[in-house]
């Protein structure tokens, strides 16, 4: 529903809640130009979480080393997990949607982030995450701020919005948090969590930029 609705659906990549089966990843041999959902069974799940080399294909899966309280191999925390009963159902279908940015977002944030990330004392490391969800301890991840472009970062708020506010079949939502682009380096691992929902009830993660192996893999 709303103004948009017809071009924002034009946006969504083919399975899940734009209807039909997930896609195969193409392609192949080419992982450095996907963007797509892979589904394993759940018992090859289990091996890739367990790091069993003939299920990870040479990967690593979860924490690398020690890292805080998280033990060598972690790769989920459940802190949150009793506000899954609690957490009012958004929108219709898996609870996520892979789809292109708007082509006012490619125009405005690719350009500034080509820009910004080249100039000198702009990208500056990230301060740790707040409960240890990251092995950022030992795999340091960089950070590129917006609040030096309000023009930009009240457009990107306004635009992403709408789009969360249609995929959310028109619900009311309020901004809560932006944190600018985060770069993460080769061996970087976020646990798999659930957000708090007083704040994050509703996100999104736009994808800027990368520079990966051309057949390093995919998640």
């Amino acid at each position: 529903t709303g103004p948009r609705a017809a071009e924002l659906k034009a946006l969504r990549h083919p399975g899940g809640e734009a209807g039909g089966e997930y896609p195969a990843c193409k392609p192949a041999g080419k992982s450095s130009r996907w963007s797509c959902v892979r589904r394993f069974a759940r018992d090859v799940c289990v091996q890739r979480h367990t790091n069993v080399p003939q299920a990870t294909g040479g990967s690593y899966f979860g924490f690398s080393q020690k890292s805080g309280k998280w033990a060598k191999g972690s790769y989920e925390d459940r802190a949150f997990d009793w506000q899954q009963p609690k957490i009012p159902k958004i929108a219709k279908g898996p609870g996520f949607l892979v789809m292109n940015m708007t082509d006012a977002l490619r125009e405005k944030l690719l350009p500034w982030y080509a820009t910004e990330v080249n100039k000198t004392g702009q990208l500056r490391q990230a301060s740790l995450v707040p409960g240890g969800y990251m092995n950022d301890e030992y795999i340091k991840v960089d950070h590129l701020g917006i609040e030096k472009h309000p023009h930009l970062r009240n457009f990107v708020i306004r635009e992403m919005q709408e789009i969360l506010e249609w995929w959310a079949d028109g619900a009311e939502l309020k901004h809560t948090a932006m944190f600018g682009a985060r770069v993460y380096r080769r061996g970087s691992v976020l646990l798999n969590h659930v957000d708090r929902m007083d704040t994050h009830l509703v996100s999104a993660i736009l994808q800027l930029h990368q520079e990966v192996d051309e057949d390093g893999g995919w998640p």
